[in-house]
C-alpha cells in the first residue's frame, strides 16, 4: 500500500487510504522511486474549499473554508480559491472590474483604449477588438487612435489650404490660422492684381484687356475661362435703331444701313410710328383711351399708355332707387332708398368683429409698404422700415372719434370668410353690420354676437360692396387686395360725424390666431391710397365743430401741407393718392340673414 501511495504521490493519499491503508508516519524511502511520507507533511486533498493540508495519521487533512453563496454584484459568484480565501466566479459574456460589472465589449469610461473583452482577460480591461475613437489631449494632433492600449495622434499641419492665412499650431489653442499679406488668386480670369486681406483673397482693380480688334467680335470675360470674343456682328454693331440694318466686315468695320418698316417711337400715345430714312417717325394715330366711365377722366401719358384718373363728381348710377350717386374710386354708387328692394343676405358662422380700428403709423408695426418699395416711406418726416401711412396724420384727428365709435356701436365692421382653404385663394368681405338684440344684450365688444349686414353694404345685386377674392394664407399671415381692389370706407369721427374715405389700391394683411384649428381672430392693417384731393374735398364737407378746438380753415390749412400724394395708382409715374394704413384687431363673430320687415 506505501509502495502505491509513493507512486501517486501526496496528493492522491486521501483515497488511497480510504480504502485500507497503513497507519501514518511510516518510513516508505525504501520504495524505488518514492517519497518518504511522515506525519505532518504537507499534502493537498484535492478540495478547494480547504486549506493548511498535512499528513494526519495516514489520510491527507485540511481545515475546512466555505465562500458566501449567491451574487454580487449581479455577475459574480464567489469559489473557494484553496488557500483559506475566496476569488470572484465571472459569468460568461462578463467582466467584474474594479468592484463592477462590464458586458463584453463595453468601454473603460476612463480610457477610450481600453475595454472588456471577457474571453481575453475577465478581471481587468484589455484592447478593444475594435478601433475606438479617442483623444489624445493634444489639440496640435489628428486621427486620434488607440494603439497598444494607448490614445496616439498624429501631428497636425493645421493645413487650410488658404494661401492668405498663416498656419501654425499653439500647444493650448490648437490650429491657428493668422492674416497673411502678399498675392494670390481669387479663382476669378476677369480680376488682376488680386491681393490677400483679413484672411481672404480679395479681387484685384485691375481687369484683362479683351478686346481682339476686331469689330465684328463681342468681347467679353468669363470669370471661369477668361477673355471670350464671340463672332457676332448684329450685336456688336448694334445701334439699337430700328431703322437701321446692322453688318460688319472684319477689314471695314460696322455699317448701318436704313431701312423702311414700321417701329417704335417710345411714345405710347403714337399708333403707326414708321421708319423715315434713319429716323423712327411718330404714327398720325392715337390709342382710344376712353373705358366709357364717367367717374374717371382719361388721358395718355407717353410713358405708360392710357391713364385713367379718378373723379370725385356727381354722377348717375342708373338706379331709381338710390339717391345723391356720386364717383368714389373710380365708381358711381348712391345710397339706396327705401325704394331698393331688401337683400336677404345668407348666415356665414365664419365672421369676426373689428373690436379697434385705429389710423397706423409710418413705423414698423404700424402700417405696410404699400408700393412694395422698402427704400421709401412716408410720411417723409417720420417714417422708416419701407411703410407706407401718409395719412397717418389724420389720427389725431379721427382715432378718438374711432375709439368711441367702436364703444358705442356706431361702427361695427365684421370680417366675414367665404370657402376658406389654405390651398387655393377665397373670398374675404368687410360688411358694415347692425347687431341682433337679444336679452340681456351682446357685448359686441367682447362676446361672440350675431351681425346682419347693412343693406348698404351690399350693392344693388346684394353682394359685399368691399370684397377681396383673392385672399390666401401663407404660414400664419392672410392677405387679400391689390392693385385691382378699390372701395369706399367710411370712418366715425368725434360725435358720429361720418368721413367717407375711397381707398384705391386696397389691400389686407393680418395675423390669423388660431383655436382648435379655427381662426378665432385677426391682428393686422387695411391699406391702400386715398387722393388727396378727394380727401381735401370731403374733409372741407364736415361741420366746423368737428374741428374743434382748431378752426376749420387752419386745420385744413395744416392738413393741405402735412399730406402729399406718395402712391402711383394709374401707373403714370406720378403719385396721385396718399397712403393710409388702418389697424384692426377682431374677436370671433357670427353672419346671420338681416331681419327684414313683415
Amino acid at each position: 500500500m506505501l509502495r502505491r501511495l509513493a507512486r501517486v504521490g501526496v496528493a492522491g493519499c486521501v483515497a488511497l487510504l480510504a480504502c485500507g491503508g497503513g497507519g501514518g508516519g511510516a518510513d516508505v524511502s525504501d520504495v524505488p522511486g518514492g517519497d518518504t511520507v511522515k506525519e505532518g507533511d504537507p499534502c493537498d486533498d484535492g478540495d478547494p474549499c480547504t486549506f493548511g493540508d498535512k499528513v494526519q495519521g495516514g489520510a491527507c487533512v485540511g481545515t475546512e473554508h466555505a465562500c458566501p453563496t449567491g451574487k454580487s454584484p449581479y455577475c459574480v459568484a464567489a469559489e473557494c480559491d484553496g488557500a483559506g480565501g475566496c476569488r470572484p466566479l465571472v459569468d460568461k459574456g462578463f467582466c467584474f472590474i474594479d468592484g463592477a460589472c462590464f458586458a463584453s465589449g463595453a468601454k473603460n469610461p476612463d480610457d477610450a483604449c481600453g475595454a472588456c473583452v471577457a474571453d481575453t482577460d475577465a478581471l481587468g480591461w484589455s484592447p478593444p477588438t475594435a478601433a475606438p475613437g479617442c483623444s489624445d489631449g493634444d489639440p496640435c494632433t489628428k486621427d486620434d487612435r488607440c494603439d497598444g492600449g494607448k490614445c496616439v495622434g498624429t501631428p497636425d499641419a493645421c493645413d487650410d489650404d488658404n494661401v492668405c492665412t498663416k498656419d501654425s499650431c499653439d500647444s493650448k489653442l490648437g490650429c491657428r490660422h493668422d492674416d497673411a499679406a502678399g498675392g494670390c488668386d481669387d479663382s476669378d480670369a476677369c480680376t488682376l492684381g488680386d491681393t490677400c486681406g483679413g484672411g481672404k483673397c480679395l479681387p484685384g482693380a485691375d481687369a484683362p484687356d479683351c478686346d481682339d480688334k476686331n469689330p465684328c467680335t463681342v468681347d467679353s470675360c468669363n470669370p471661369a475661362k477668361g477673355c471670350v470674343s464671340e463672332l457676332a456682328p448684329a450685336v456688336a454693331c448694334d445701334d439699337h435703331n430700328e431703322c437701321t440694318a446692322d453688318t460688319c466686315e472684319p477689314g471695314t468695320g460696322c455699317a448701318h444701313e436704313a431701312v423702311a418698316g414700321p417701329c417704335d417711337d417710345d411714345d405710347a400715345c403714337t399708333i403707326g410710328d414708321a421708319c423715315d430714312g434713319e429716323v423712327c417717325e411718330p404714327g398720325i394715330g392715337a390709342p382710344d383711351c376712353d373705358d366709357d366711365n364717367g367717374c374717371t377722366s382719361d388721358s395718355c401719358s407717353p410713358a405708360v399708355g392710357c391713364v385713367h384718373a379718378n373723379l370725385q363728381i356727381a354722377c348717375d348710377d342708373g338706379d331709381e332707387c338710390t339717391e345723391n350717386d356720386a364717383c368714389l374710386v373710380g365708381k358711381c354708387a348712391g345710397k339706396k332708398t327705401v325704394l331698393c328692394d331688401l337683400c336677404e343676405y345668407p348666415a356665414n358662422p365664419d365672421a369676426l368683429k373689428v373690436t379697434s380700428l385705429q389710423f397706423g403709423t409710418g413705423h414698423a408695426g404700424g402700417g405696410l409698404d404699400l408700393d412694395d418699395n422698402p427704400s421709401t416711406c412716408a410720411p417723409e418726416a417720420s417714417c422708416s422700415n419701407g411703410i407706407d401711412n401718409e395719412l397717418g396724420v389724420l389720427g389725431a384727428l379721427a382715432n378718438d372719434g374711432l375709439v368711441t365709435s367702436l364703444k358705442q356701436g356706431t361702427l361695427k365692421y365684421v370680417f366675414e370668410i367665404k370657402d376658406f382653404s389654405t390651398a387655393m385663394p377665397f373670398r374675404l368681405n368687410l360688411l358694415d353690420t347692425g347687431v341682433i338684440m337679444t336679452t340681456p344684450p351682446c357685448n359686441f365688444q367682447f362676446d361672440e354676437c350675431d351681425y346682419y349686414p347693412a343693406q348698404d353694404s351690399l350693392d344693388l345685386d346684394c353682394n359685399p360692396i368691399i370684397t377681396f377674392d383673392n385672399a390666401t394664407v401663407t404660414g400664419n399671415v392672410l392677405r387679400a387686395g391689390g392693385k385691382a381692389y378699390s372701395y369706399p370706407l367710411q370712418a366715425s369721427l368725434i360725435g358720429g360725424q361720418l368721413l367717407v374715405l375711397g381707398i384705391a389700391s386696397a389691400r389686407v394683411e393680418a395675423t390669423l390666431l388660431w383655436e382648435d384649428d379655427q381662426i378665432v381672430g385677426m391682428d393686422g392693417f387695411l391699406g391702400g391710397g386715398v387722393a388727396k384731393e378727394q380727401l381735401m374735398d370731403t374733409v372741407n364737407k364736415l361741420p366746423d365743430w368737428v374741428f374743434a378746438p382748431m378752426d376749420k380753415a387752419g386745420a385744413l390749412a395744416a392738413l393741405d401741407s402735412l399730406i402729399e400724394n406718395d402712391l402711383d395708382i394709374d401707373g403714370d409715374g406720378v403719385p396721385d393718392a396718399a397712403s393710409i394704413n388702418l389697424k384692426f384687431q377682431t374677436i370671433p363673430a357670427n353672419v346671420v340673414t338681416p331681419p327684414l320687415p313683415e
